[in-house]
């Protein structure tokens, strides 16, 4: 059931997107696709600690969607391609000093109508 997997896959991600990245600092890597996660999140927050980090962000996205494959989520991990492919095309599209930031690159998607 597609609406399942999605749920499932929206739940993870919130999960991952929720755990504070300051506890994720210092976790030792193991060999499972999974724990290459958490240290692929972890530059995802500036250090400054202000705001998401947007190529970080997309980077970590596009580990995740790795993951996806290798677990066997094949059509998630394409549907997740997708959604990674636009958010790519906004950000390389947007001007330099509205791409740093989530908030200033949804903030762009609005206001352009997209």
């Amino acid at each position: 059931n597609m609406n399942g997997m999605y749920t499932i896959f929206t739940i993870g991600l919130l999960l991952i997107l929720a755990t504070p990245i300051y506890s994720l600092r210092g976790v030792q890597q193991s060999k499972t696709p999974m724990s290459s996660l958490a240290h692929s999140f972890e530059p995802v927050l500036s250090n400054e600690e202000k705001y998401l980090n947007v190529a970080e962000l997309l980077d970590a996205c596009w580990d995740f969607s790795s993951v996806l494959y290798k677990i066997g989520h094949t059509t998630l991990a394409r549907d997740f391609d997708n959604n990674i492919r636009k958010a790519e095309a906004l950000y390389n599209s947007a001007p330099s000093n509205q791409r740093q930031s989530l908030s200033s690159l949804l903030r762009l998607e609005r206001e352009s109508g997209i």
